[in-house]
């Protein structure tokens, strides 16, 4: 079924272009697109995971941002250290190289004047000229207090911005976008909810270790729903006005989800749950990491750590206290390549969790 679902997703766009490929349930639905041809309902219908209706490459190797203008995307890659400008086909129109401060991009968003971009590690919102690619000023985020900030989501509800950070408590702020003061906070079902997108009436959230979406009330940040999530190591969120498009990270694409907000139909809310493995530490690294597991009754299966594309880099070991540790060295004996990583923990029962790790050199 999953093969023959690939193939119908593959050669449908070829014999029928003006056609949307939907995954229902688990399965292929053809929607005729009579409308002209915005972003929301641009291209061709490539293969994606299952709850996407189109999918175009990432032009960088490792995207983590993107923001929708009105008319063209915007993209960050942390890899290349670029902010791109893309059409709404995904074909890159301009390129610049990220402001001289920013080192770690985050998500992005777009207030109808501005540009704003966040660096993770400094945890600061920079606003950036479109026309140049300069940022303009920045406004410090409420995690530049921790010895180790992981800012990372950012969208803008028409008069204030909002940040997620994926500390080991987890907040979302609403914050002043001239001082940077903290409107209102919450924290959120899951602690490592990085892009975040607003709707025009909720706030959207993905939390990456769970793969998990929630759709929540603001101020208060009760969850409205919550979706098993398809799109594989999902970074940055953007909501056009009628879809919501989501970075998949590991595949270098951005998505464009369908019916029912893009998520599969008949899914059943997720509760929180104890995460099974702890934020790195720290994280980024260059000697040395370390993960505390809890995997509870359960028996672990593995634990493997994958780059970017999906590759095996090292098999890991908890120790007699559940504790995992990396060195950054392959299973070949190798020092493994900088950049992100996966360390992915696989139970008994078939449970899965995966937490992020950057390995510096």
């Amino acid at each position: 079924m999953w093969i023959r679902s690939i193939l119908f997703c593959m050669i449908v766009p070829a014999v029928c272009p003006a056609a949307e490929v939907k995954m229902m349930s688990g399965r292929p639905v053809l929607k005729d697109l009579a409308e002209p041809c915005l972003a929301g309902r641009a291209g061709p219908a490539l293969p994606g995971p299952w709850d996407t209706l189109w999918s175009f490459p990432a032009p960088g190797p490792f995207p983590t941002g993107i923001a929708w203008d009105g008319a063209h995307f915007w993209n960050t890659d942390f890899t290349s250290q670029n902010l791109y400008r893309l059409s709404p086909t995904g074909a890159v129109e301009t390129v610049f190289g990220l402001p001289p401060d920013v080192d770690v991009p985050g998500d992005l968003t777009w207030d109808g004047a501005h540009l704003w971009m966040v660096d993770e590690q400094l945890a600061r919102a920079y606003q950036v000229d479109t026309g140049t690619g300069n940022a303009l000023r920045f406004i410090t985020l409420p995690d530049s207090a921790s010895s180790d900030p992981n800012s990372f989501g950012i969208a803008w509800d028409g008069q204030y911005l909002w940040n997620s950070d994926y500390t080991d408590s987890g907040h979302i702020y609403q914050l002043d976008t001239v001082s940077g003061a903290v409107v209102a906070q919450f924290v959120p079902p899951r602690n490592q909810i990085l892009g975040i997108a607003w709707d025009g009436a909720y706030l959207w959230g993905v939390d990456v270790a769970s793969m998990t979406g929630y759709k929540m009330s603001v101020p208060s940040g009760s969850v409205v729903d919550s979706f098993a999530w398809q799109v594989s190591y999902p970074l940055g969120l953007e909501w056009d006005g009628q879809y919501l498009w989501n970075v998949g990270g590991a595949a270098a694409r951005v998505y464009k989800l369908g019916a029912g907000v893009g998520l599969l139909d008949s899914q059943p809310t997720v509760a929180p749950r104890t995460e099974l493995l702890s934020r790195p530490e720290p994280n980024p690294f260059v000697h040395l990491t370390r993960l505390t597991c809890n995997a509870g009754s359960a028996r672990v299966a593995g634990v493997e750590v994958f780059d970017t594309r999906g590759r095996l880099v090292r098999h890991l070991t908890p120790d007699s206290r559940n504790v995992l540790t990396w060195n950054g060295i392959d299973d070949a004996g190798r020092r493994a390549a900088s950049g992100v990583h996966f360390i992915r923990l696989k139970l008994s029962d078939g449970t899965v969790e995966q937490r992020p790790v950057l390995l510096l050199r």
